[in-house]
C-alpha cells in the first residue's frame, strides 16, 4: 500500500483511493479499475469522530480488508458513488465447498429425521414450535463436525456454524425474512467480514424451516421462502397434532411434490384419525400404528 503524506489519496492493491475531508465528515472514495478521480466504485462515509489520518491506516493487502477495517473499526457507512446507502454484498452459497457439504448433509438429515421420530413417539414433549427449534439445534450440534468455532475473515473473532433466525437473502427493497435454522461453512466465514456476519450477509448453503400445528398456507409459505432463496439445500419440517381436516389432502400433495432445492419431513398425529409420517428420503407418506 502506497500512502500520500496528506492522506488526500492512497493506493490499495493497485486501486487508487481518494479521501475528501470536510469540517464534520470524511468520505473515502474507491476508484473503478480505470483509476480516474471522480469515477468511483464505492464510497465510505465516516462520522467526525472516526475520521482517519495517514498514521491511522494499517497495512491493507486488498479492498476487502479496507472495507472490513472502515466498517468494523471506523464506523463507516457504505455508499454508492452517488452517495446513497449501499448494502453490503453477500457471501454467496457457492463459497461453500461441495466436499464439506457432502460430509455434513447426512448429519443434517439424520438430525431432522430423529426429531420427526421423537415427535411421533412423544408429540407433546414440546408445547410450542420454538422448543422444537431448540431441540433440532441441539441435535445438529451434537455432531462434532458442526460444533466448532470458526474464524470470521481476518477480524480475529470466531463463531459457530449453526445459527437460529438467520436472515434470508435480500429481496426487493432489502426486506428479509428469517430462516428458523441455518448452517454456514468454514469457507464462507473465512471469506466474510465481521460486518457481513453481523448483518447476516452470508447466504447459507443449508437452511431449515420448521412448523408445528399449522395448515396448508404456512407450509406453502415455508416452501416459497426456501425455493426462492437460492439456498442449495433447504428443508421443511412440518409437524401437526391438529385434528384431521379438509386441508390434509392439500398438505400431503405439497409434501409429495418435487421441489427443486427443498426436502420435506412430515408427521401428522391427530387424536381423531390415522397418524401419518414421512422422513426426508421416504417415498409417499405412510400410515403408522
Amino acid at each position: 500500500m502506497v500512502l500520500s503524506s496528506a492522506l488526500s489519496d492512497f493506493e490499495v492493491a493497485g486501486r487508487r483511493v481518494f479521501v475528501s475531508t470536510g469540517e464534520k465528515t470524511q468520505t473515502v472514495n474507491v476508484c473503478t479499475p480505470a483509476n480516474r478521480r471522480g469515477e468511483y466504485e464505492v464510497r465510505y462515509h465516516l462520522p467526525a469522530a472516526a475520521r482517519i489520518a495517514a498514521e491511522d491506516l494499517p497495512q491493507l493487502a486488498s479492498l476487502t480488508q479496507l472495507e472490513d477495517w472502515l466498517l468494523s473499526v471506523r464506523s463507516a457507512r457504505r455508499e454508492s458513488p452517488a452517495g446513497a446507502p449501499l448494502p453490503l454484498p453477500s457471501v454467496p452459497a457457492a463459497a461453500a465447498t461441495e466436499p464439506w457439504l457432502a460430509a455434513v448433509i447426512p448429519l443434517v438429515e439424520r438430525a431432522i429425521d430423529t426429531l420427526v421420530d421423537d415427535f411421533v413417539a412423544h408429540p407433546y414433549r414440546h408445547r410450542v414450535e420454538h422448543s422444537l427449534h431448540l431441540a433440532l439445534f441441539r441435535g445438529l450440534v451434537e455432531n462434532t463436525e458442526l460444533d466448532i468455532l470458526t474464524p470470521i475473515g481476518t477480524s480475529g473473532s470466531r463463531t459457530g456454524l449453526v445459527h437460529k433466525e438467520w436472515p434470508m437473502p435480500a429481496g426487493d427493497h432489502d426486506r428479509r425474512g428469517l430462516f428458523d435454522l441455518a448452517l454456514l461453512t468454514p469457507d464462507q466465514l473465512a471469506a466474510a467480514s465481521l460486518d457481513q456476519f453481523r448483518q447476516g450477509r452470508i447466504v447459507p448453503p443449508i437452511a431449515i424451516e420448521l412448523g408445528l400445528d399449522y395448515g396448508h398456507a404456512h407450509l406453502l409459505q415455508d416452501l416459497a421462502g426456501l425455493v426462492g432463496s437460492g439456498v442449495p439445500y433447504g428443508y421443511v419440517v412440518h409437524l401437526s397434532r391438529l385434528a384431521a381436516a379438509k386441508e390434509k389432502a392439500e398438505i400431503e400433495a405439497l409434501v409429495h411434490a418435487t421441489h427443486p432445492n427443498v426436502g420435506i419431513a412430515y408427521a401428522h398425529l391427530p387424536t381423531d384419525g390415522t397418524a401419518t409420517v414421512r422422513h426426508l428420503r421416504d417415498a409417499p407418506v405412510a400410515g403408522i400404528a
